[in-house]
């Protein structure tokens, strides 16, 4: 069975595979908390990844695309 791999994957591996750092998105929920006001916080036991995807997705795509920005090559929630 040939593997095959998306193409942001497949660009990910050939990085690794080359030796080259790969760079991972920064503090989201920090990001999300500066972006929403200074009363809002996320905790750590609120799940905050699935309350910011759940309820302001338009906020957290604004923070990837941030990161992406700045040259982020992997980004997470």
């Amino acid at each position: 069975m040939v593997k095959t791999f998306s193409p942001a994957y497949q660009r990910i591996k050939n990085l690794i595979e080359k030796d080259e750092c790969v760079i991972l998105d920064g503090g989201t929920s920090t990001e999300l908390e500066r972006m929403r006001s200074q009363d809002f916080q996320l905790s750590d036991s609120s799940l905050w990844g699935t309350w910011g995807l759940y309820h302001v997705p338009q906020d957290v795509l604004k923070v990837h695309k941030k990161y992406v920005a700045a040259g982020a090559d992997i980004i997470t929630t």
